[in-house]
């Protein structure tokens, strides 16, 4: 074999050697505790490779745990870019409490202090943060919104939750979670403001924020059979405006499994769901027996030229 392509073939292995290497060690970080089925799964795992979490020395991240308000003002702050790691350990550590019941020398004193500076919190009335006491829904909706800034909220009256009274204090933070869907909204169309957080649904909020940026968007999804039906290779779903032909990437938030289906229905009209899919796409990415499932979408710019959209709008 001549030197020069010994040379290339030596490099190339070098390369894919590299590369698997890569690739198992990245698949060997992920937490031993977050595996398929976790309804967190594709969240967990989206955050921790863009760094924003690294959850506990024993490589878990105990997604059902109750999360404090200085863990979530940790991910809260992170997620949101106004802060990054490289800034908080180049901080000098602060000289005095950053809040009452802050002391500095706390693990999460810089944390606290950047986010202050940055007036991003102010702690409450009485000049205490609470660090340890546990963070419900709209306190981490209005940390994350608040310190992203820029946030175009929709008119509140036209995004209510059945739970959600118009003249509370947190109504335009609950009404834009509601309009992107980054927060959970059942049947009955409650959000839960009150609801003490847990590690993977404050990631789960995180995760789908950031994706609505990017073109996704976020729900539950169903399965009827009666109205919808597949049609030769390509599965088939319902939605409540996009034009039918519209082609739209599913992935099953609880598993990564992704699937494209076409629209060629309406549907569905239950509080929080946004695709009715045909049973066969249903199980392509969970069991029937689940009823219904968290997903993301995302249309895919694809409109089959032999379906009729009729009004560009979808309706």
């Amino acid at each position: 074999m001549p030197k020069t392509t010994l040379k290339q073939g030596l490099t190339a292995l070098l390369i894919l050697g590299s590369f698997l290497s890569i690739s198992t060690a990245s698949f060997a970080e992920d937490f031993s505790d977050v595996t398929e089925g976790n309804s967190h799964y594709v969240a967990i795992k989206a955050l921790k490779e863009r760094g924003i979490i690294k959850g506990y020395d024993d490589n878990t991240f105990k997604s059902k745990n109750k999360i404090t308000r200085a863990e979530a003002l940790k991910m809260l702050i992170l997620a949101s870019g106004k802060i990054t790691e490289e800034e908080i350990e180049n901080m000098e550590t602060p000289t005095k409490n950053v809040f009452t019941d802050v002391q500095p020398d706390k693990w999460h004193a810089k944390y606290l202090q950047s986010a202050k500076d940055k007036k991003i919190v102010s702690g409450y009335d009485d000049g205490s943060f609470k660090p340890d006491q546990e963070i419900n829904l709209v306190e981490v909706l209005k940390i994350y919104l608040e310190a992203i800034g820029n946030i175009e909220y929709p008119n509140p009256t036209e995004f209510l939750c059945t739970d959600t009274p118009e003249d509370s204090w947190y109504i335009k933070y609950t009404a834009y979670a509601k309009q992107k869907n980054i927060a959970n909204i059942s049947p009955g169309n409650e959000i839960f403001p009150d609801m003490a957080m847990t590690r993977g649904y404050v990631a789960e909020i995180l995760y789908r924020e950031m994706m609505t940026r990017e073109g996704s968007f976020f729900g539950k999804a169903s399965y009827y059979s009666a109205g919808i039906n597949d049609h030769g290779q390509m599965l088939a779903a319902a939605h409540k405006t996009l034009p039918k032909g519209t082609v739209v990437g599913v992935t099953n938030l609880s598993n990564g499994k992704y699937i494209k289906v076409k629209i060629n229905d309406r549907g569905p009209y239950t509080p929080g769901r946004v695709l009715d899919l045909s049973s066969s796409a249903f199980e392509a990415l969970a069991p029937l027996s689940s009823g219904v499932m968290n997903i993301e979408y995302k249309v895919l710019d694809e409109i089959d030229p032999n379906v009729f959209t009729g009004d560009p709008s979808g309706e």
